[in-house]
């Protein structure tokens, strides 16, 4: 890079957008500027998903057509590209390729097949048809190295004396400990308006994959299995600072330092900025008090608390439905949801919004929404209680907030209506009645439909806005558009999602990731602004930078003026910018929470079987949905007279099935489960005692306490254990939990199953007595129709190889008829 021809000014992310014009441009002498470019996303595309590749060309093209080959070079298919109206400049002329019907995985590229001689071969970058990386945890080691207090990435301490309370009900200058918590961006701030964000993020991925996270650190971040998924660690790290801000009932602090730290790069331990007690001394801690603040006259906004206290309390409330699973971290847990319901009562008593604060110029966060906050809050502290009070009050704060956000917007000001997607609906739509959950997934399809509205405005298919920060929006439609398909099961916007996904993946205008890193050997974003690289030459992978914005912003920054050429001025549009220099604090700084937002949907592209099903409770209802195959499910208790027949017919078809025994089951069948175990039959856990876990009439109420169902599951798994079986799946006793039941089990390494809703074998143990009766026959047909229309892929078709007296039509007894009939449909058979 060149040389710098003034002092450094450096300016933060934190910092807003209507500053005067100081951006001297590149020299773009010697920069080849070839005719026609191929976008692809660079990581590549799930098998099931919507594929597109975009054609960029400076000359127009007649019915040009992409050549997809292999890595081998052999041609696979040619697809005709198709004209689009809408293109952005430097490239004139546009044509997009649909391939989502390609689906064959492996590794791939396309080449230009056109009829004008002038424009030479063409060919893209490679990409990948399959499951997408686990990157997750990239971001989740990014995150890592943003720890403020201990530092594991420089193995070193800073900011111990964090901090002095302002504002609050102490005296101004009172020493309190707001030690710990992250480093928002490449700047050494904290704010609890991104922190809480963080911790929730970090917490809602775990939620969506409680056993696929790797522990590979102690809860320091130091190398060391501790016992914990690292995710859950990252988390705790930033739990535990949100409690730190809330030292006692109705005391809640919300930032550490402000613009003073803006004096250069720096490495946290050597912190240069002075408050006014010597360098790397205290710092400031700013009191939520629901009204302006600031310490010169520049004064934020602010009507109330109900966006912090509300955030903080949902993510507390995460922390204790993840940490209370856990025997040894359940007084952490407590300590989190003691906390969470304070912070919603003060949220209660001062509604309204807090701003960041800053000191020497007129830029912060400037969020100006709270109900959505106090929705997620009330919706997880019903989901946790039980108490019919959240439930309303969730409710009341869905309708204040109602489809309200950016996404309804052509403009927002920084971080307006964060955290960008409206969680409380989805936290609603797990807890809410039907009704509930028709009006928030119609609220999600309102904004979407907005966004939608707006892609259709380009080849790239996106619409989100290009303000500060984009990146992050882009990742809020892609995670809200993922969040409808779960509470939906309806694909309507997977091409939106996966848009999105592509345009921070290399499939714009530029042709690089907007993650630091990834994918490796692929353009991405190096020269970031970041202490870490500037002072070390080390770049971490996993960082969201903050991506392009409107030129007209652009050219309004203070300040930047850029170290070297702009190797994409060649590509760049007139409309938005995006530059990958440290000097542009503006599109090029990786991000804390941004980064965070991110994980949910790297969580949801890279399972492994994608087409895994889960009820609203988060219960896994089918296995992989793209195979022809059928997991037999079987549990036991204290009825086993079938037994016999079943493992007979197994043995003699050659086929595998599942196991789900009790306790009381294995104590008194020892040896028939150890042969189970021998012949290739997966055994797992169904409770210890057969406790009926959570109510009938309201599946969200526990009739137990959480330790009573985390020692009744940890029995059971000690009785599997003794056998040499080391299970991974788990079926709630009564084939009945919630997503309680799903988070303890999750803390003992357990996934939990069910079976599949409406195949209807599970009522082989009705008697012709109950209302639910239904006889083999019935549920035998019903089944048939069902395996003729294709829909029991992945399946989890359930017996019980013990019924009562009262029923002599045993469904088991028809087993072998029922192999080989699906069998005859072309269905296979798995365990899980």
């Amino acid at each position: 890079m060149g040389n710098l021809i003034r002092p450094l000014i450096w300016f933060p992310r934190g910092l807003h957008l209507f500053l005067s014009l100081c951006l001297v441009p590149a020299s773009m002498q010697g920069i080849a500027q070839p005719p026609v470019e191929i976008r692809v996303n660079l990581v590549g595309y799930r098998p099931e998903a919507p594929k597109k590749a975009l054609i960029l060309s400076r000359v127009e093209l007649n019915r040009p057509d992409l050549v997809l080959r292999n890595s081998d070079g052999e041609t696979l298919a040619i697809f005709p590209a198709l004209v689009r109206e809408e293109s952005w400049d430097p490239f004139p002329h546009t044509y997009s390729v649909d391939f989502s019907a390609f689906e064959t995985e492996g590794h791939y590229h396309f080449t230009l097949l056109c009829r004008e001689p002038d424009v030479g071969e063409t060919r893209s970058e490679p990409f990948r048809i399959a499951t997408y990386p686990r990157w997750q945890e990239d971001v989740v080691a990014f995150i890592r190295s943003q720890r403020c207090g201990f530092n594991p990435y420089l193995g070193v301490h800073c900011h111990s004396l964090d901090g002095l309370s302002f504002f609050g009900i102490r005296p101004d200058s009172s020493r309190i400990d707001a030690t710990g918590g992250w480093h928002d961006a490449g700047d050494q701030l904290k704010y609890l308006i991104t922190g809480s964000n963080t911790a929730a993020r970090l917490l809602m991925a775990h939620e969506m994959d409680p056993v696929g996270f790797p522990d590979a650190v102690d809860a320091l971040g130091r190398p060391g299995s501790n016992g914990l998924p690292d995710v859950l660690d990252e988390a705790r790290w930033g739990l535990e600072w949100i409690l730190k801000l809330h030292p006692g009932p109705g005391e809640l602090y919300h930032q550490v330092a402000d613009d003073r730290d803006h004096r250069g790069f720096k490495l946290p331990n050597d912190d240069n900025a002075d408050y006014g007690w010597g360098a790397n001394s205290y710092r400031p801690v700013y009191f939520a008090t629901g009204r302006p603040q600031g310490l010169t006259r520049y004064q934020s906004q602010a009507t109330g608390i109900a966006n912090l206290a509300g955030r903080s309390a949902a993510s507390l409330a995460l922390g204790y439905l993840a940490f209370s699973a856990r025997n040894d971290d359940a007084s952490f847990a407590d300590s989190c949801l003691i906390a969470a319901l304070d912070l919603y009562e003060m949220g209660r008593r001062t509604e309204g919004y807090q701003q960041g604060n800053s000191y020497g110029a007129p830029y912060r966060y400037e969020e100006n929404t709270w109900a959505d906050d106090m929705e997620w809050a009330a919706a997880l502290l019903f989901r946790i209680t039980g108490e019919k009070h959240f439930l309303r009050e969730a409710r009341h704060y869905a309708r204040i907030i109602g489809d309200w956000s950016w996404m309804e917007r052509d403009t927002a000001r920084h971080y307006e209506m964060y955290p960008f997607v409206n969680m409380g609906h989805y936290a609603l739509w797990q807890v809410g009645t039907k009704k509930d959950r028709r009006q928030m997934a119609g609220y999600y399809a309102h904004n979407l439909d907005r966004v939608a509205k707006r892609a259709a405005t380009n080849p790239y298919g996106v619409g989100h806005l290009f303000i500060w920060c984009s990146n992050n929006l882009a990742a809020a439609v892609a995670t809200q558009a993922m969040l409808y398909e779960k509470m939906t099961g309806s694909d309507t916007y997977a091409t939106l999602l996966q848009d999105h996904v592509n345009w921070l993946l290399g499939l714009n205008p530029w042709g690089t990731s907007m993650i630091t890193g990834l994918p490796e050997g692929a353009d991405h974003p190096v020269d970031v602004h970041m202490p870490f690289w500037r002072l070390k030459g080390e770049s971490i992978p996993g960082s969201l930078v903050d991506g392009p914005i409107w030129t007209s912003i652009h050219e309004g920054m203070l300040g930047i003026q850029l170290s070297g050429p702009d190797e994409y001025a060649h590509l760049q549009p007139s409309r938005i910018v995006y530059v990958d220099d440290w000097m542009d604090y503006s599109t090029n700084e990786p991000t804390l929470d941004g980064s965070a937002e991110l994980l949910p949907v790297l969580t949801y592209l890279s399972a492994k079987n994608r087409q895994i099903v889960c009820d609203s409770h988060g219960l896994q209802i089918r296995s992989d949905t793209t195979a022809p195959v059928v997991y037999l499910c079987f549990t036991g208790h204290d009825l086993d007279e079938g037994f016999p027949h079943v493992r007979r017919v197994l043995q003699e078809t050659g086929i595998p099935a599942s196991f789900f025994l009790t306790g009381d089951f294995i104590r008194s069948h020892r040896e028939l489960v150890r042969d189970l175990h021998a012949e290739g039959h997966f055994v797992g856990g169904h409770s210890d005692k057969h406790l009926l876990y959570c109510s009938w009439e309201d599946r969200n109420r526990l009739l137990c306490t959480p330790e009573e169902i985390r020692r009744d599951i940890m029995d059971n798994l000690t009785e599997l254990q003794s056998l040499g079986i080391a299970p991974t799946h788990f079926m709630p006793p009564f084939e009945w939990g919630n997503g309680r039941v799903v988070s303890i089990a999750a803390g003992l390494g357990q996934t939990t199953v069910n079976f599949s809703p409406g195949i209807r074998t599970n009522a082989d143990y009705t008697t012709p007595d109950m209302p639910n009766y239904r006889s083999s026959e019935a549920m035998m047909t019903d089944l048939y129709v069902q395996g003729r229309q294709g829909r029991l892929n992945g399946a989890h078709v359930l017996l019980h190889p013990g019924t009562s007296l009262g029923r002599s039509d045993k469904l088991y007894l028809h087993l072998e008829e029922m192999v080989n009939t699906l069998k005859g449909m072309g269905y296979d058979f798995g365990r899980f």
